[in-house]
């Protein structure tokens, strides 16, 4: 799998997170290792596999053979030899290295077989064949060839059957094949949609929906499927990627002078000028998008006034909704299940839209301790920040501006910052472990919004129309960015020539 993972983000003080940057992609490599080197991933179906339980644990990162069980390694194998129809096409390969045959061979890797019923199990004639001599095959580009022997490894495309079912053997055992384009039709009964096949987001959405019925291994795999979760997104993305790109035309790219701009910005060149894709609106994250949200957001100040309220809110994993499915679904706790935070989170938010539109809350509400205990509660539960960790730390102060200090009212900065009033009172107070947080360490919430939702829902006063752009800015945000400019660095002698001219 391609990309760089982000391992930093596991420190221990939160819940797992599997966080990748930039392309995703995955390579397959040769059938046989080069000289000196020790076999890798699908090399070791082929490559001395008298030793092939000590070769699979060298190939794990340092430090982690110790954790691992042979016995269930070796059980893995087998399962793996005796179902797993790839494997076994891996197999004759190496039967035929270990024979001593003199034939040049590869493996041929199928992608445009046509998908026959959904359920039926893969046979390995299908998917997969062992290619002995002549090497140019009709139509052969459109499958993966793995070579003998190869510096380098190649891509697989994102569209090919067998793009998950290689990187992810256990959760598919028998070598299943995934998505192919325009294979599954739409059922006849009620379909409102103009395409008549199955989407790549719909196959997936599919892939880790819950079905008690069945046996649920992808959606029980804990890690591995925050993983396989990322890798299919991805690969959703990408399509949509390369339906913008050769489907300007439709989006009427046309209407964006390249050339027109690049002259009014001074870009005379025509060496510099590239071959622009434009995204459109709909795609969430991108500058058009940014730009039409920011306009009907000022669009609706002009009309109606600034904002009054800024309000966050946040998933909470002990939802009732969350749990409930959790333990019907065989696992272990939420972070298992991001897919089912999410879908509940969406509903809440539904919800909270609707409460906000129909008035239901912003009354007037006074509570502490004792006359609203439940209220007092949930503001210790989810309403405290703190402790501090080294994430939320920036030169021992944290990034968030906590605590606040003590102010007996409201004021607002030249700049549009709210600074609210926070009473002293040495009485009241909330412990987080061993750390005493007191009124300067609460984040500015509703009560009612609190109790209804029972999630962290940040709730600040929108004072200035100056913050709604950051509005949009503050959803789409992303990781930290940094611009790269790349010169020609001038050699000893041409600054020799400058310094005398």
């Amino acid at each position: 799998m391609g990309g760089k993972i982000d391992n930093d983000i596991n420190s221990g003080n939160g819940p797992f997170t599997f966080r990748m940057h930039g392309q995703n992609y995955h390579k397959i490599g040769s059938l046989l290792p080069v000289e000196g080197d020790l076999p890798r991933f699908a090399q070791l179906y082929v490559y001395d596999t008298a030793h092939e339980v000590q070769n699979r644990l060298n190939a794990l990162a340092k430090g982690k053979n110790n954790e691992l069980d042979e016995g269930i390694l070796s059980g893995l194998i087998k399962m793996l030899d005796e179902y797993n129809d790839l494997a076994k096409v891996f197999r004759i390969a190496r039967d035929r290295y270990e024979s001593g045959s003199k034939e040049v061979f590869s493996i041929r890797l199928l992608k445009n077989k046509e998908r026959g019923r959904q359920f039926d199990l893969p046979q390995g004639d299908e998917i997969a064949g062992l290619i002995v001599g002549d090497m140019f095959i009709p139509n052969s580009d459109r499958d993966i060839i793995v070579q003998p022997r190869k510096d380098k490894p190649q891509y697989i495309s994102f569209l090919h059957p067998s793009y998950m079912s290689l990187q992810y053997p256990l959760l598919f055992p028998y070598g299943e094949q995934g998505y192919i384009e325009k294979t599954i039709p739409y059922s006849s009964e009620g379909n409102a949609t103009k395409r008549s096949y199955v989407t790549m987001r719909e196959y997936y959405a599919y892939q880790i929906h819950t079905r008690l019925t069945s046996p649920g291994t992808i959606v029980r795999s804990d890690r591995l499927f925050h993983q396989y979760v990322v890798d299919a997104y991805t690969a959703i993305e990408q399509e949509r990627m390369d339906f913008y790109q050769f489907n300007q035309k439709k989006l009427r790219a046309d209407l964006y002078n390249n050339v027109c701009d690049a002259i009014v910005q001074g870009d005379a060149d025509s060496k510099k000028l590239g071959n622009r894709i434009i995204l459109p609106s709909s795609f969430i994250g991108g500058s058009r998008y940014m730009v039409e949200n920011y306009r009907d957001a000022m669009a609706l100040c002009r009309w109606y006034g600034n904002l009054d309220l800024f309000i966050t809110i946040t998933a909470n994993p002990k939802w009732e909704e969350v749990i409930d499915h959790i333990k019907m679904a065989g696992n272990e706790n939420a972070y298992d299940r991001p897919n089912i935070e999410c879908r509940v989170f969406k509903m809440k938010l539904e919800k909270l839209f609707k409460d906000l539109q129909d008035g239901v809350f912003f009354g007037p509400i006074t509570a502490d301790k004792e006359e609203d205990p439940e209220g007092f509660l949930l503001v210790e539960q989810q309403m405290m920040h703190g402790p501090c960790g080294p994430k939320c730390m920036d030169d021992n102060k944290c990034t968030k501006k906590f605590p606040r200090p003590y102010n007996d009212s409201t004021s607002i900065s030249e700049a549009g910052y709210i600074t609210y009033r926070r009473r002293f009172d040495e009485t009241k107070f909330v412990m987080k472990g061993n750390t005493m947080l007191d009124n300067r360490y609460v984040v500015p919430h509703n009560l009612a919004l609190l109790k209804k939702y029972k999630a962290h829902i940040n709730v600040e006063w929108c004072s200035r129309s100056s913050a709604i752009k950051y509005l949009f800015k503050y959803i789409t945000k992303g990781v930290d960015m940094a611009t790269m400019k790349i010169e020609k660095q001038q050699t000893l002698d041409q600054n020799k020539g400058d310094k005398e001219s």
